[in-house]
């Protein structure tokens, strides 16, 4: 193709997050900073559309909070007005929405249901609204308290967005929202990986190659994978309950918190995550192992991947 000085002067000019951030025009309400491509956008939101991302917001605090109420370890409450802002990005471009994308080449293979999703390391929750249609807010509480929780979960306990980012492998990340958002009881994923035909069960080092959705395209309370993140962090953290903070076993403290509190350790001590679990003589593939017998999944072999 010939040089063409009319292309310069037409094509739009590939920003990056943070130019595309600055370009927005930005409401503040409540505990929320609202970014949006202009002004019609905001004044076309559904009626009830900041009620439920409040709501869904507050939730993400309060499921977490709600985890440590029959425990003495752990905070009970938060008063509305200690709330962090939230960054929210409310864009009706598909461009802009994979702009935020914390990987790019990762996007197109994402399942057309999801339209919100969080930025770990810039803590900003983005939402894409292709539409104007006001009978629907678009937004679902458990799905985006899921999201919100990735940021929300670094600040109950005090620790850097980034750091979290850093100590938690993805699989790691997916349990601690799932398991408060959206967990489904036990025996279910051994029966519904029964009832799908040839269905393929995960493994953590299946999910780190080829991701979640590299198993399930389902959201996550009807995806076998986000589940099987569940059912291997719960055992994860009963383990660190029994040979880290066996009072937290008489006080009832669910495993999530010995996960929160071992990553607040390895914070304060400035050590590894995984240092301090080869410290407590926790094998991961041991813990993969036992989590699949207690749920009914055969063992893990050579063949698994």
């Amino acid at each position: 193709m010939g040089y063409n000085p009319a292309m310069i002067l037409t094509e739009a000019p590939i920003r990056t997050p943070e130019q595309q951030l600055a370009a927005m025009q930005k409401y503040n309400i409540s505990n929320l900073e609202i970014y949006t491509e202009n002004q019609e956008i905001f004044e076309e939101l559904p009626a009830r559309f900041i009620d439920d991302i409040l709501a869904a917001y507050h939730t993400s605090y309060m499921r977490v909070l709600a985890l440590g109420l029959e425990s003495t370890e752990v905070p009970k409450a938060v008063a509305l007005t200690e709330f962090p802002q939230a960054k929210i990005i409310i864009t009706r471009s598909r461009e802009i929405f994979k702009t935020f994308y914390f990987n790019i080449k990762l996007f197109d293979s994402l399942p057309d249901w999801v339209t919100c999703y969080v930025n770990f390391g810039r803590g900003i929750y983005v939402m894409y609204l292709p539409s104007a249609d006001k009978r629907s807010t678009g937004i679902t509480i458990d799905e985006s308290a899921h999201e919100f929780n990735h940021i929300t979960i670094a600040n109950i306990l005090e620790l850097p967005v980034e750091f979290l980012l850093k100590q938690w492998d993805s699989w790691l990340r997916e349990y601690a929202a799932v398991s408060i958002n959206q967990a489904q009881p036990d025996g279910w994923l051994a029966a519904e990986i029964a009832s799908r035909e040839n269905q393929e069960i995960p493994t953590l080092l299946g999910i780190k190659e080829r991701s979640i959705f590299g198993f399930d395209s389902r959201p996550p309370e009807q995806n076998i994978a986000y589940q099987y993140c569940v059912i291997v962090g719960n055992e994860l953290g009963n383990a660190i309950k029994a040979k880290r903070y066996p009072s937290y076993i008489a006080n009832r403290v669910p495993p999530q918190y010995a996960i929160f509190a071992l990553t607040q350790e390895a914070y304060h001590s400035q050590k590894e995550f995984s240092e301090l679990i080869a410290e407590l003589s926790i094998d991961m593939l041991e813990v993969e192992q036992q989590a699949r017998l207690r749920h009914g999944l055969p063992p893990i072999t050579s063949d698994s991947i």
